[in-house]
């Protein structure tokens, strides 16, 4: 089975969409991470990324530094800012000089100022999900792209306040939907969080504060972004490991 690291891992979606994909995940972060269903290392994603015995062990490694500086959706201190405008581009150096295929994923913000190649551009609505949630990913190997095909651009379905999707973003974002209080028509009887549980896929945020639980999901990736990557690379995984087989096994038959 390929072996995927998730670095920055956070409560686990993004983990999620690449198990489902077919992946057998790792995730590592900072913080404890109690609702995480994989398996799961605290430590200093930096330090990790020194460890090139540990990361060789992994066929893929994503990437999903903090975009509190990047993101326009909440306020952040000048310590946060200067952190995360040098944290994404050391950890894209580091995964580069890796040699293995990577996925670093951030807000808009971050391809504007530079750090980040829209390789690919994904929206929730794209996969049938009540929510926008703009997310874009660099996907590559070293100094080269990795070919992920995109999905056909669509207009955004929703209009502000209608109660057909939530927001799912920093507290300025989600005051601009007044009539519904950010929660979908059907789901007016559930709390605002528990919405956007619905609108992210995600089922398993059981543990912890409901301010701990309301954190991971702004944080987090929903699960069909994830799994639409790595269904991809999964393929390009295994097409390159028969064409290995294949050639090791000509120079055998070719020396004996």
């Amino acid at each position: 089975m390929p072996t995927l690291l998730d670095l920055c891992c956070g409560c686990g979606g993004g983990s999620e969409g690449y198990a489902q994909a077919g992946f057998a995940v790792t995730g590592v972060d900072l913080q404890p991470q109690p609702n995480y269903r994989h398996t799961f290392i605290q430590a200093d994603v930096m330090e990790v990324l020194k460890d090139k015995a540990f990361l060789s062990g992994f066929d893929v490694i994503h990437a999903s530094p903090p975009c509190q500086k990047y993101s326009i959706a909440g306020k952040k201190t000048k310590k946060e800012e200067a952190h995360t405008l040098t944290m994404l581009p050391t950890i894209k150096a580091a995964l580069q000089a890796t040699n293995k295929i990577y996925v670093i994923e951030n807000v808009k913000q971050a391809v504007n100022f530079g750090h980040l190649k829209n390789d690919l551009e994904l929206y929730g609505y794209y996969f049938g999900l009540p929510l926008i949630r703009p997310r874009y990913f660099e996907i590559g190997r070293g100094e080269e792209k990795v070919f992920v095909k995109s999905l056909r651009k669509t207009k955004n379905p929703f209009k502000v306040d209608s109660g057909d999707f939530v927001i799912v973003a920093g507290t300025s974002y989600q005051k601009r939907q007044v009539k519904y209080k950010n929660k979908l028509k059907e789901y007016q009887h559930l709390t605002m969080h528990e919405n956007k549980l619905i609108a992210m896929s995600i089922d398993w945020l059981h543990i912890g504060t409901k301010k701990k639980i309301h954190e991971e999901i702004n944080n987090a990736i929903p699960p069909q972004y994830t799994k639409y990557i790595g269904e991809q690379l999964i393929r390009k995984i295994v097409t390159q490991q028969i064409h290995e087989q294949s050639r090791t096994t000509q120079l055998c038959l070719f020396a004996s």
